[in-house]
């Protein structure tokens, strides 16, 4: 299952599904969890309001269509294998029993989202109902480094979304940064074809 990353924050998606958080000391947990199967997620990185995922996706393509043809369809084949190299515009994960089960570890979820991150550190801010906030801070100097804040609502157990916002520093851009994701997640299937993340 993809995870959060300051880099490629887009492969976050259902690692933040995986946040159910618990006030201290219960064992609580935001409801509804997600339905197993095939899940596609959505995401928009904004830079100072600028979408950089649509950005990178038109350099991509452009480095693509100057490539002979050969090579172009090996690269095309080993980003396809990549799931678009991060950078596609829908990206498909699968829930299993196992994931499901593993999210009714409150602790466990921010310990996991710091191994696949370990440039950042999250810590539960609330927690009740559908949704969960949280904060966090990231120190990556190949990509974003600031504060963060972010919220996680299931929607309901075949859709869900989430909003993370900071202001920081990122790598090739001069000035102090306003960061956003936005992202959202839709249930597509009860089945995950074998290709697909996670599936077991």
């Amino acid at each position: 299952m993809k995870r959060f990353d300051s880099r490629g924050p887009w492969r976050a998606r259902l690692g933040l599904a995986a946040l159910v958080l618990a006030p201290a000391g219960a064992q609580a947990q935001i409801q509804p969890l997600p339905e197993l199967g095939l899940w596609e997620t959505r995401a928009q990185m904004l830079v100072n309001g600028r979408d950089l995922l649509a950005d990178m996706r038109r350099q991509q393509a452009e480095m693509l269509k100057q490539m002979p043809p050969a090579q172009r369809a090996q690269m095309e084949a080993m980003l396809q294998q990549q799931g678009g190299g991060g950078l596609a515009e829908v990206d498909r994960d699968c829930v299993t029993a196992e994931d499901r089960n593993a999210w009714r570890d409150p602790a466990a979820r921010l310990r996991e989202m710091e191994r696949d991150a370990p440039q950042c550190r999250f810590e539960l801010v609330k927690a009740a109902g559908s949704t969960l906030t949280f904060k966090g801070r990231c120190s990556d100097p190949e990509g974003y480094t600031g504060d963060l804040s972010g919220t996680f609502t299931m929607d309901s157990a075949r859709a869900w979304r989430s909003s993370i916002v900071g202001k920081g520093r990122m790598q090739g851009v001069p000035t102090a940064v306003d960061y956003r994701v936005e992202s959202t997640g839709r249930w597509v299937a009860a089945q995950c074809p074998a290709a697909v993340p996670g599936r077991p």
